[in-house]
Parts: C-alpha cells; structure tokens; sequence
C-alpha cells in the first residue's frame, strides 16, 4: 500500500504541477499578446523609419551642398594666392631695377645725405620722406653700382 499511496500522490502532485503550469503558460501568452506590436503599430513604426531616414537624407544632402561650395571657395582662393605667389616669383627673379625712384631732386638729396654719413632715418626726417622711400632709393643706387 505504500507504493499505491506513493503512486497517487505524486499523479496528484504531478496532476497539479501540469494544471499549475498550464495556468501560468497561458498567463504569460496572454500578456505576450497584450504587449505585442499590431499590424497597424507596426506600419507606424515603419512610417517613423522612413521619415527619419529621409529626414536624414536631406540632412546630408545640405551638408554635401555646403562642403561643395565652401569647396568651391577655398579652390578659388588658392587658385588666387598661386597666381599672386606667381606675380611674385617673376617680380623676384627680375633683374630689372627700376630706373626712377622717388623724383630726382629727392634722389639727388637722399643720396648726398647718404654719402655724408647720415643714417636713414636721420635722411628721413631731413628731407620729409618715409623711411621707406629713402631705404628703396639706396637700395636701388646700391644695386645700379653693384651692376655699373
């Protein structure tokens, strides 16, 4: 009789545990229903993507346009500073010194102040001309000697 008894209670326990489960299985595919995406949840869903995928596209495209024309510009101006760099190279490798700097009253005062000892600037202030003006006619009288 042990073993009936035994036998009857475990097909009542097992009996239980198959209901109990039962019960909870469908428990859980009911709310797995309940939480799972319709067909018109998932159109929508699908029609989000889409925009933000176009909205990313136009994105993109803008910022394609932009890079094209600051492309376009930077093109421009190196096009510009290699023309300048060239205007530059052929004033550089000239020979050719101008022959007329400043008039030549001022060329004539520049220079004898200059063969007098004074300094540039000190010919500057004399004669009311800018450093500059006075250091580009002894640099060109240096240059005429040098060649003379």
């Amino acid at each position: 009789m042990d073993w009936l008894a035994i036998l009857i209670v475990g097909g009542v326990v097992l009996g239980s545990g198959c209901v109990l489960l039962s019960t909870i299985l469908r428990a859980v595919w009911a709310r797995k229903e309940r939480e799972s995406l319709t067909s018109d949840d998932l159109r929508a869903l699908e029609e989000s993507v889409v925009l933000l995928i176009q909205d990313l596209e136009e994105q993109v495209d803008r910022g394609i346009k932009e890079l094209s024309k600051r492309a376009e510009v930077l093109e421009r101006m190196i096009e510009e500073a290699d023309e300048r760099i060239r205007a530059l190279q052929e004033i550089t490798h000239s020979t050719e010194v101008p022959r007329r700097v400043g008039s030549p009253h001022l060329t004539e005062k520049v220079l004898g102040h200059a063969s007098a000892g004074l300094s540039p600037s000190e010919i500057a202030r004399t004669v009311g001309a800018s450093l500059a003006e006075v250091d580009l006619i002894l640099r060109v009288a240096q240059a005429r000697a040098g060649r003379g």
